[in-house]
């Protein structure tokens, strides 16, 4: 699977993932994930998504704030791009910030990313290496199969288009449940 022309999407999406919340937002969480990934490797690289259940514990919540001792829902976005130097890293949320030029970015991608994450009771972290790559873990509160409004995570494709109508192909889905 290519998202874009020269990068490989891999994804590894568990079964039966679901979390409560709004699924538009979530879908732009993954959009401007995405995104930024490709922005990243212009020369091309590999795109993984993976998500999957898991219970942290009180020990590892102490590292997650707002998180708290449950079972979640840990998404990985991981990518081989440029990567991050550490000003970046500590400005990558912030409203506005952009490394991109004036006219390819808004720098409000990862501040979209970071509020959606924190509206759904969720935690986000962010790793990166200069020409290395970046990677992203978001823990969202996981929901069992008979919470009502729940949102479904699933490996169903979608396609998205960007600002110059080319069409590219994302690997996670968030749909409600009725």
């Amino acid at each position: 699977r290519n998202f874009g022309s020269q990068i490989e999407l891999i994804s590894d999406i568990q079964p039966n993932l679901w979390v409560l919340g709004d699924s538009v937002r979530l879908h732009q969480m993954f959009s401007n994930l995405g995104f930024n990934a490709r922005d990243a490797m212009p020369n091309g690289g590999r795109l993984t998504i993976k998500a999957k259940r898991v219970k942290v514990s009180a020990k590892e919540s102490l590292d997650l704030p707002g998180v708290g001792s449950r079972e979640t829902v840990m998404i990985t976005v991981a990518d081989t791009g440029c990567g991050m130097d550490e000003e970046t890293r500590k400005r990558a949320y912030e409203p506005f910030f952009s490394t991109k030029g004036a006219d390819t970015g808004t720098g409000l991608g990862l501040a979209i990313v970071y509020g959606a994450v924190k509206n759904h009771s969720g935690h986000i972290s962010l790793s990166s290496r200069e020409d290395v790559g970046t990677t992203f873990k978001i823990y969202l509160p996981a929901q069992d199969a008979t919470a009502s409004g729940r949102i479904t995570l699933s490996s169903q494709e979608l396609s998205f288009g960007d600002m110059s109508g080319e069409e590219h192909t994302t690997v996670v889905m968030a749909t409600e449940d009725i």
